[in-house]
């Protein structure tokens, strides 16, 4: 469980929730600060936008604090923000009928660049070619996983899938991009 130093002290995200819960506004600044980055660089792989990510971001949080009298408490906040933030951009563009757009649009190239140097002896354009490829689930389950370091209770949380179906999401996609990858 992540915690944080601030003015009131070392605190729990549970903690924080609850001070955020109760009207804190310096806790959902807290709250903000500490999750935006991490928000955003989620937010780029589902839809590859720095205007669109940062505008749901924001608004996440606007609907945060005046819904927060009909929220309730939560084990841990990160996976309960990504979750939010990820409904909030799929809300968005299926309303829109953007949606295909979307999973089109997604680019591998800023997680690649994360672990680059793993990566020396794969060629980095076939191997974006291959996971742009995958079913967005799948994607999505790889980046949450590999890129950014959520443990699969964690990750099953974010996606609402079981952590059975999980492993199996995640084992479907990597047996392809193995497969895929010998092939050239």
């Amino acid at each position: 469980m992540t915690s944080f130093k601030n003015a009131h002290g070392e605190l729990s995200d549970k903690e924080l929730w609850e001070r955020f819960l109760e009207g804190d506004i310096q806790v959902l600044e807290i709250i903000f600060n500490n999750h935006f980055k991490k928000l955003f660089r989620y937010g780029m792989t589902l839809f590859p936008d720095e205007a669109i990510v940062k505008d749901c971001i924001q608004v996440l949080f606007i609907e945060l604090w005046s819904k927060k009298d009909q929220l309730s408490s939560i084990e841990q906040l990160q996976p309960y923000l990504y979750k939010s933030l990820r409904n909030r951009i799929y809300n968005q563009y299926k309303s829109k009928k953007r949606y295909d757009e979307l999973i089109k649009d997604l680019k591998v190239e800023r997680l690649i660049g994360i672990h680059s140097e793993d990566t020396n002896d794969i060629d980095i354009s076939n191997l974006q070619t291959l996971v742009n490829n995958l079913p967005m689930r799948q994607r999505e389950a790889i980046m949450l996983i590999f890129f950014e370091g959520h443990t699969y209770e964690s990750a099953s949380d974010i996606l609402s899938i079981n952590i059975q179906s999980l492993y199996t999401l995640v084992s479907r996609a990597v047996g392809s991009l193995r497969s895929n990858l010998r092939k050239n």
